[in-house]
């Protein structure tokens, strides 16, 4: 399976959960290149904004939800970037 498939049925996977109110956290924290290629001190802050709470405002999940492709380096903050990805996708 590809990284974008596994993103993706990760993705699906636990909207289904949410709805059930199964789980709180991001889907794809397991599969994320970002979150998972750096160290916890240059993450923790992402981690306790996005992947830990809010994942739905993180630019990678949402380029990713679109698009089905998000760049390795897309940090969870970076929405301009991640709007240029999506309105390139079109």
């Amino acid at each position: 399976m590809n990284c974008v498939n596994k993103y993706l049925n990760h993705s699906y996977t636990y909207i289904e959960s949410w709805y059930r109110g199964d789980y709180m956290g991001c889907p794809n924290i397991e599969v994320c290149p970002y979150i998972n290629s750096r160290n916890e001190n240059e993450i923790i802050e992402y981690k306790n904004n996005f992947c830990n709470s809010d994942y739905f405002k993180c630019a990678r999940f949402i380029a990713g939800n679109i698009t089905g492709e998000v760049p390795d380096d897309l940090r969870p903050d970076d929405f301009k970037e991640a709007e240029k990805i999506v309105r390139t996708d079109k």
